[in-house]
């Protein structure tokens, strides 16, 4: 057999080189993963608070609901709508609610065009707008636009269609709607 002879030199080269090359790849490792905990945690600070702004905003409503169900507040009168407060309600809805997942803005947006209305929920979901005295003017704007291109009377009924916030609060204050209102919107309010 034969013997085969170390030199020092290439035996400390060949340890430095290992050495150097598993610090790198530890460094590197640790740096991506740091760089994801950091996108991640950024991301559940994000969705947790975007939930707690739906809740705020969705409170704003439950609370009128609630003091219109205890007769501490007027439900909404038959002779003028609401569907330019519903619809800056809804924009700042969706606005807060981007954050969240795929499937929580899913059933918010579900909830929200059946509270406020199809005319309501496409205008803020076309054009979210935060500032309110934006908001009304282009909100008239686009209804106007909206009244001279649809052609039947059918069409025109289904898109000005009153959401369930609105039907409701003209209702009756003990009805079974009522309690079902404060559901959802305690629903909403969880933004799941």
């Amino acid at each position: 057999m034969a013997t085969t002879e170390f030199d020092l030199g290439t035996v400390l080269v060949s340890a430095g080189v290992s050495v150097g090359v598993s610090t790198l790849a530890g460094l590197v490792v640790t740096g991506i993963r740091v760089g994801r905990e950091t996108r991640v945690k950024r991301r559940l600070e994000a969705r947790d608070e975007a939930r707690d702004q739906v809740h705020e905003i969705v409170g704003e409503v439950l609370v009128k609901v609630i003091k219109f169900q205890a007769g501490l507040a007027e439900g909404r009168d038959w002779e003028s709508t609401h569907w330019i407060e519903d619809y800056i309600w809804a924009s700042r809805i969706l606005t807060a609610s981007r954050p969240l997942g795929r499937l929580r803005r899913i059933l918010i947006h579900w909830q929200l065009r059946w509270l406020v209305g199809p005319l309501a929920f496409s205008l803020a979901e076309a054009t979210p707008e935060p500032d309110p005295h934006l908001a009304t003017g282009q909100a008239l704007w686009w209804q106007i636009k909206s009244s001279r291109e649809i052609e039947s009377a059918q069409q025109r009924q289904q898109l000005f269609r009153p959401g369930g916030l609105e039907t409701i609060l003209r209702g009756e204050r003990d009805s079974r709607d009522v309690r079902l209102l404060k559901g959802i919107l305690s629903w909403l309010a969880r933004s799941w």
